[in-house]
């Protein structure tokens, strides 16, 4: 049962890797940087996410500066915040979106990650 992952339990395998597809191309980026870009989508849209249900769940006022945006424009939006003293909920909704939205500002830059 070749591939079957016994082999060398069973002494029969030869301890020697599998043999990928060939050789990789020159121009295919390092691994690392594969898994980093991932890493960093995968963040954006946790962040976008919560940012979403921060808005959802805050109060009414809020929520319509910022229905319907595109996640770029979103983003920018939140970043760009300067929550005023007055509400105690309504400041602390809108000082924790900013928070959420300035790290999602710089990520592009950081890791090549597109809006």
């Amino acid at each position: 049962m070749p591939g079957g992952g016994g082999e060398t339990a069973a002494g029969t395998g030869t301890g020697r890797a599998r043999q990928t597809g060939g050789a990789v191309p020159a121009d295919a980026p390092p691994r690392a940087l594969m898994v980093a870009k991932r890493s960093a989508r995968s963040e954006r849209i946790q962040t976008i996410n919560q940012a979403r249900a921060l808005i959802i769940t805050g109060p009414d006022d809020l929520r319509a500066p910022f229905a319907r945006h595109f996640p770029a424009e979103l983003v920018a939006e939140l970043a760009s915040l300067r929550p005023r003293p007055g509400s105690m909920v309504r400041y602390h909704t809108l000082l924790s979106l900013r928070e959420l939205g300035r790290p999602l500002a710089e990520l592009p830059g950081r890791c090549g990650v597109g809006h």
